[in-house]
């Protein structure tokens, strides 16, 4: 177990700087438009993508009989990016008004997170299966393909389109390199006893992954409606820089998931409250740190990498820190959660708070435009989210007999 989480942790921290190194090439590129158009893009791409993806590496993960079938969950997780980037692609064209580089740079560049869904589904397989240095050599070939292109251009110069380019084509060679045909060669002659997809699917856990991305991009909603493109270019900027906590917690919330699969397979209700309590401190620590290097963080360092006024952004970021607080311990409760089958409990500690924000941008939207500022919008953030961890902390720890 620890092999795992030590062996993903270093692998998802790499992939993280790379995420954080892509906003910061198109900052350098492009400018705010780019940053903000390009988030603004996956805001519209990975909800609409997990709305439809059933919440399949989480599902396959927790999969000890083998009831789903990984070719099936692959050939589903196809048809969804698919779906979901066209819809991303037209929304975008109507969005940049004319503006068909930008337009095309952010559609190609959210393109190549597709593979990174198709990659999501096979880390669930991997997972299952505690194969963690596939899951790494995953995360790394996908963090360089991802990042060299516009690291490149950023460097040496060169045409924004043809970075966005090479990046797509490389992330979706690696994918289909190292997690793919891996899987190809490993299940292939079992593929003739394929079962109907569906049957080993559990649906109600599908929608909570959605819910959540929703309730997680709201932010970026919020920040394109009352503050403009050059506001959610920020906002984009400022989570770039929390990706490496983030995605560092994510990867430490594979092996806490796994544990937690297993106390529920033993029964041990005690060992799932002490579990819930372990996964709060982590939040806490995690959450802290970030919080402490925002404040630290020299102003003039931000201004120099991103080329923007260094006081505004440094000031966005601190506020960032503490709005995102309550959200790793949300993370690892959820986990937990999850592992029992607490479905409904999960969809409704998002559903609660997500109502709640929308009668703010109701709210707000009745406002004089000058009203609405990022603070106003990242305390009613972070409120929503405390909210989410009272509901998920509302329930009693106890086992689901029905598994």
């Amino acid at each position: 177990m620890k092999r795992l989480t030590f062996t993903i942790v270093g692998f998802q921290g790499f992939w993280a700087v790379s995420q954080a190194l892509i906003i910061l090439a198109v900052s350098r590129l492009g400018g705010l438009e780019y940053v903000g158009f390009l988030v603004l893009g996956l805001a519209i791409f990975t909800p609409i993508c997990l709305a439809t993806g059933f919440n399949l590496r989480s599902q396959l993960a927790i999969d000890n009989e083998g009831k789903i079938d990984i070719w099936s969950a692959i050939t589903a997780r196809t048809i969804s990016v698919t779906i979901s980037l066209l819809v991303t692609s037209l929304t975008l064209l109507i969005l940049a008004d004319g503006n068909h580089r930008l337009w095309l740079v952010s559609t190609l560049l959210v393109a190549s997170r597709c593979a990174d869904q198709i990659a999501d589904v096979a880390t669930g397989y991997y997972q299952r299966a505690d194969t963690p240095l596939r899951i790494g050599y995953s995360l790394t070939g996908r963090a360089i393909a991802s990042i060299m292109p516009l690291v490149t251009t950023a460097s040496l110069g060169g045409s924004m389109i043809a970075a966005a380019s090479t990046t797509l084509v490389a992330t979706v060679s690696v994918v289909l390199l190292i997690d793919v045909i891996p899987i190809l060669r490993t299940t292939g002659s079992a593929r003739t006893a394929r079962k109907p997809f569906l049957s080993g699917v559990t649906l109600h856990s599908a929608p909570y992954p959605f819910f959540d991305a929703m309730f997680m991009n709201s932010l970026r909603y919020m920040a394109l409606a009352f503050l403009g493109t050059d506001a959610l270019g920020q906002l984009g900027i400022v989570q770039s820089l929390y990706a490496p906590i983030q995605l560092i917690l994510t990867a430490t919330g594979y092996t806490y998931l796994t544990s937690a699969r297993s106390l529920v397979a033993e029964g041990d209700r005690i060992g799932l409250a002490h579990h819930i309590r372990r996964g709060i401190l982590y939040g806490i620590v995690g959450s802290s740190l970030f919080v402490t290097a925002a404040i630290s963080v020299p102003p003039t360092l931000l201004g120099a990498a991103f080329l923007i006024e260094p006081s505004s952004l440094h000031h966005t970021l601190i506020v960032f820190a503490f709005a995102v607080f309550p959200l790793p311990c949300g993370s690892f409760i959820a986990s937990n959660r999850m592992a029992n089958h607490q479905h409904g409990l999960m969809t409704a500690s998002v559903l609660i708070p997500s109502a709640f924000l929308g009668i703010f941008f109701l709210w707000a939207s009745f406002q004089p435009s000058d009203m609405i500022t990022i603070e106003i919008i990242f305390a009613a953030f972070f409120v929503c989210s405390t909210c989410r961890v009272a509901i998920l902390l509302a329930r009693r720890f106890e086992i689901d007999r029905s598994m």
